[in-house]
């Protein structure tokens, strides 16, 4: 599926991709890296249909978007539960208290977002979104108010949800440890004006990946990363 088709964004005179074209297959996990402020927000962002590019065009084929981003935004005046219901297609309500229980909110559930962390609130924005009819996913740095063993855990989580719905996902992180856990694929972004430079295939089963058992990958994308010579 050819989302990207000799796309360019331009603000002003800043070029952030020039001609940028990119296949995704579809059921897979694709995990997008590269140097801060090149572009992959913006990637997502036009893929939603937040914004548009400048040149070119997006075709997902009738395929339904659902977004995680970077900040919960969630609905304050409305509680846990409400803020899900209104996403949630009525045949599928009883799906809000698998998943509250699965991330370990089910005793929030009739609290509101002022009532919560930084990081209950976003496991609140990333049910949402999984919550939401859609095809494609795309998450923009979901886990960064998140400690270590939550991520984990919700790394995990997200997988075995994506196993059962078969969506495609499109995830953006600064974390490589992240990215090799939880992509099929991972795609290396340059500095503006960004293009893919690298991709990299993950084989190793989800419930079986070390981030300290791919160190080589882990050396060759941050030479990617630093760009320096491989």
């Amino acid at each position: 599926m050819l989302i990207l088709n000799n796309a360019t964004k331009e603000y002003d005179d800043v070029i952030v991709f020039k001609g940028l074209s990119h296949s995704i297959e579809k059921g897979k996990i694709y995990s997008l890296l590269g140097p801060s402020g090149c572009g992959k927000t913006t990637i997502l962002r036009i893929l939603a249909e937040l914004e548009k590019p400048s040149k070119g065009n997006i075709d997902l084929q009738g395929q339904r978007v659902s977004y995680i981003f970077q900040e919960p935004r969630l609905l304050p005046w409305e509680t846990v539960r409400k803020n899900l219901e209104l996403v949630c297609p009525k045949k599928e309500i009883k799906k809000i208290n698998e998943i509250l229980e699965l991330m370990e909110l089910k005793d929030y559930s009739n609290a509101y977002p002022k009532e919560l962390s930084g990081g209950m609130k976003q496991r609140v924005a990333i049910m949402r979104a999984f919550l939401y009819p859609h095809e494609i996913l795309l998450m923009d740095e979901p886990f960064q108010a998140l400690d270590l063993k939550l991520k984990t855990k919700l790394i995990k989580e997200i997988y075995n949800l994506h196993q059962s719905m078969k969506n495609t996902i499109l995830f953006v992180t600064h974390d490589l440890d992240e990215a090799l856990l939880l992509g099929d694929e991972i795609l290396i972004l340059s500095p503006k004006p960004a293009k893919i430079v690298k991709k990299f295939t993950i084989n190793i089963p989800q419930a079986e990946r070390k981030p300290d058992d791919m160190q080589f990958i882990k050396e060759e994308i941050t030479r990617l990363l630093n760009h320096a010579p491989i």
